[in-house]
């Protein structure tokens, strides 16, 4: 062990990095995944309206009270 602590230092740093990189790596495969979903949900001729936020049922909820906003 070097005087002062660098040897310690060191690892310390080499392990917030190989964490940062996990992390990383993890927010990546969680953005491919997303990014799949919404592709598979496309293809099928799914999705929604940006003005629905993300409920995709928003459309059949409208279409499927009667005019005077009460459910059915």
């Amino acid at each position: 062990m070097k005087p002062g602590g660098l040897e310690d230092y060191y690892e310390v740093i080499l392990a917030q990095n190989i964490e940062r990189g996990a992390r990383l790596s993890a927010i990546d495969i969680q953005t491919r995944r997303m990014t799949a979903d919404v592709s598979l949900i496309k293809a099928l001729g799914g999705g929604w309206n940006r003005k629905d936020g993300l409920n995709p049922d928003a459309d059949w909820l409208a279409s499927n009270q009667p005019a005077n906003g009460n459910a059915k």
